[in-house]
């Protein structure tokens, strides 16, 4: 069975998020022991959002992982921006958001993919 180039991630976009901001919270792929991991979702989103048009702020606690995701988004022709957080800590999230905006000027959009457990206690708000 072939699978079609939209579940495989290799379609080309089309535009639709053309001159849109996007701030991924958890945009890294933590490192995996397996010989050929697969694409973690913060990053398989902050990818195909480049691909779509969006410019992206890679927000992760790791910073060689943002910056490997933020390459990724520079490879598909979009502006991309590292901003480094620990969003466990309630008091980094309006960091997070204004570094982004700064980066980026603007945020039109949010994806928080950020594991749950990292979460539990923490932030409860992106404003």
């Amino acid at each position: 069975m072939t699978l079609p180039a939209e579940a495989t991630g290799s379609a080309p976009g089309r535009g639709r998020l053309a001159g849109r901001r996007v701030l991924v919270v958890g945009a890294g792929t933590r490192p995996s022991p397996e010989p050929d991991p697969p694409i973690g979702n913060g990053r398989a989103i902050s990818v195909l959002a480049a691909r779509e048009g969006a410019a992206v702020a890679c927000a992760d606690r790791d910073a060689g992982a943002a910056e490997a995701t933020a390459a990724l988004v520079r490879n598909e022709g979009q502006m991309a921006a590292v901003v480094l957080a620990d969003v466990a800590a309630p008091d980094a999230c309006a960091a997070v958001v204004a570094a982004s905006a700064a980066a980026l000027g603007g945020i039109d959009g949010l994806v928080l993919n950020a594991h749950p457990l990292i979460l539990d206690g923490g932030a409860t708000s992106f404003s």
